[in-house]
């Protein structure tokens, strides 16, 4: 698998890095647990439909007024 650092970077970019580990044979991307873990995933699986995604626990709806 092929780790991409959520929420340190754009939609853009998690798209780009996932078309890359797909032309480098990799079968799929693995997204640490942050807010928006769950955009960037959407944002790779559009670019690069046939790869595998995975996340350590991702929360849709947290509950702290930090998170938006």
């Amino acid at each position: 698998n092929f780790d991409l650092k959520a929420g340190t970077g754009t939609w853009s970019e998690a798209a780009q890095l996932a078309r890359q580990a797909h032309s480098l044979g990799f079968s799929g991307l693995f997204l640490p647990s942050v807010a928006n873990a769950l955009d960037e995933i959407a944002a790779a699986a559009m670019a690069a439909p046939e790869l595998t995604f995975s996340t350590g626990i991702a929360v849709a709806f947290p509950r702290s007024p930090m998170i938006s």
